[in-house]
């Protein structure tokens, strides 16, 4: 989310729940553009542009695909499993990561937002909008981390907090021979008819892959900058008037508790102000402001209304795992909360009560 805001900061228009249904071409097989689909309300239109760039991670082939529905793929998805389990699993600042587990994968369990997150599984996988967790994944996880720890300390599924899985966009270099095997890291492709591909990749890297990708089309199409790369110096949105005593002046000026304050400025960074101007009084004398959206974790009602306002939250998805980590730490806590999100999004976004139910969904 804070590299599309800061992007949208730098004169990028960001365009959120829209897809490309196909790819434009000319007379002579060259992409102009995109039909784009908004997947709220339905609409379509068609977008022009000097170049295509397919940086859409495991669903890379599907794209290169509407441009050569004969091209090869490139992406060799790997599903990777993890699990949430009570913060007594590991000590608050320190955990754990063996590299040669029972079948040579890696196993870990680390502190992480006030819980353990442990893992993780790498097993050759279909790509699909919405990966599972399978049950034998999860005792995989379950049964690998049992031997790191107390004999006294019974491991049970009951203490799964949550399960998800992401798919990791492992790619074939489609310039090397099949026997080189996966590439270590990104890799940028042109095709004939001018879509720019970048795919693999990890997050540690993402500057370099998006230097590399630019380069490329800069080059491919002859295109003109105005200004040299600012990548390696740019900070995100959030981080210019950020400093460590932040935690404690929202504390200080709002009254809201150290827990809900340490987690805002770790998140929203010089903007936690602006969340915390949105938070409602808790009607006690301490803490004075910020209702918890569910006991026991960091997230305030404010953090909706902030979501809907300033990061395109449109629905409850969109609160629960991708604005905040709710859903990703405890899945009966996110179902409990979703009548209270669901409520405050529909004033926020002015949806009516037969439009509530898209929210739902």
């Amino acid at each position: 989310i804070s590299l599309a805001l800061t992007a949208a900061v730098e004169g990028a228009d960001i365009a959120n729940h829209v897809e490309v249904v196909r790819l434009l071409k000319d007379s002579n097989n060259k992409i102009y553009g995109a039909t784009l689909r908004d997947d709220i309300t339905g609409d379509t239109w068609d977008l022009h542009a000097r170049v295509i760039i397919n940086a859409t991670g495991p669903f890379s082939d599907s794209i290169r695909k509407m441009d050569d529905p004969e091209t090869e793929n490139i992406v060799c998805p790997s599903s990777g499993v993890h699990i949430i389990l009570p913060d007594y699993y590991s000590p608050k600042h320190m955990g754990l990561l063996d590299a040669a587990t029972s079948d040579g994968r890696v196993i870990f369990f680390l502190p992480w937002q006030n819980s353990v997150i442990a893992g993780t599984t790498d097993t050759e996988t279909e790509v699909t909008n919405r990966p599972r967790a399978k049950e034998e994944e999860i005792q995989f996880i379950l049964n690998e981390i049992t031997s790191y720890l107390s004999p006294d300390i019974q491991v049970r599924r009951s203490d799964v907090l949550s399960a998800w899985a992401g798919i990791r966009p492992l790619v074939l270099d489609p310039t090397k021979s099949s026997t080189e095997g996966l590439a270590r890291n990104h890799i940028v492709i042109s095709s004939e008819s001018g879509l720019v591909t970048i795919a693999g990749g990890k997050w540690t890297t993402y500057r370099a892959m998006a230097y590399d990708t630019m380069e490329r089309a800069i080059k491919d199409f002859n295109l003109q900058p105005k200004e040299d790369c600012k990548t390696e110096e740019i900070l995100l949105i959030g981080a210019h008037a950020y400093n460590p005593t932040l935690k404690i002046r929202l504390t200080q000026e709002y009254g809201m508790e150290s827990q809900i304050a340490e987690h805002l400025a770790h998140t929203y960074g010089d903007r936690a102000y602006m969340v915390a101007d949105l938070a409602k009084s808790t009607g006690q004398h301490w803490p004075i402001v910020g209702c918890r959206i569910s006991s026991g974790y960091p997230y305030i009602e404010a953090e909706i209304i902030y979501s809907v306002r300033n990061e395109m939250a449109r629905t409850l998805v969109d609160v629960l795992a991708r604005r905040t980590r709710l859903a990703f730490l405890n899945v009966t806590a996110s179902a409990d909360a979703i009548p209270r999100i669901a409520s405050i999004m529909q004033k926020e976004l002015g949806y009516t009560s037969d439009t509530n139910m898209s929210i739902h969904n």
